[in-house]
């Protein structure tokens, strides 16, 4: 990443002026076209095992996925940023239901490679704008394969024992919203979510950016999820 576009992301973090689907000029997260064709769904994913509500913010097609793959791959934190603050004002979360807000970490190879960890900006943009703290809890114990393209079981076994909890941080009796980017068959937060439980956490929720339709094989092949 240039020192430009260094300079354009941090400003672009604290001053938005892009809608986060489209990427046109926006004063608001999302510009008036894309909030009419891509209106958040109010609709919590379901079938996920240990965890206590899952909700997802956008289907990962079309625009989104775009959107989604120029905030992973070509240095676009502001995009999560808008993301952030369009789940504070959809996702049906309240102060009251959590504590703490945390999110997926990325392995130490990844965050060099990328720069930043897109769920950590997306948790913090939706912290803030809910009022409520935000959180590192987790830290990953291994760099694991990428999942694209892996069926469910093979997802699963790829992250199972990656997370740890970070050392002095605490879970115990806290209600956790757990915060990633894009949900596919839940094996990453299902796997980070077990280490919030063993650590006491009185529950585990997710909020996620986006869901993919994923039918049991056909995973979309859009390079490294994390």
């Amino acid at each position: 990443m240039t020192l430009h576009n260094l300079f354009n992301n941090v400003i672009s973090l604290f001053y938005p002026s892009r809608c986060a689907v489209c990427d046109a000029l926006s004063r608001t997260a999302f510009c008036g076209k894309c909030a009419a064709e891509y209106p958040p769904t109010t609709a919590a994913a379901s079938g996920f095992d240990g965890l206590d509500r899952v909700y997802a913010l956008f289907p990962y097609t079309d625009k989104v996925r775009k959107a989604v793959l120029n905030l992973k791959f070509h240095a676009r934190p502001d995009i999560a940023a808008s993301l952030g603050r369009a789940a504070a004002e959809f996702a049906p979360f309240t102060a009251a239901d959590i504590d703490v807000v945390t999110f997926i970490p990325l392995s130490k190879k990844r965050a060099r490679e990328r720069g930043y960890n897109q769920a950590e900006i997306f948790a913090k943009s939706y912290a803030k704008g809910k009022g409520l703290p935000c959180r590192a809890l987790l830290v990953r114990t291994r760099n694991t394969a990428a999942n694209s393209g892996l069926a469910a079981a093979a997802r699963k076994e790829n992250v199972s024992g990656a997370f740890a909890m970070k050392n002095g941080a605490s879970a115990a009796g806290k209600r956790i919203l757990l915060c990633d980017d894009v949900l596919t068959t839940g094996s990453t937060v299902a796997s980070a979510a077990a280490v919030l439980r063993d650590a006491g956490a009185a529950s585990v929720c997710v909020l996620c950016a986006a869901k993919t339709r994923y039918d049991g094989e056909d995973v979309p092949e859009d390079g490294d999820p994390r």
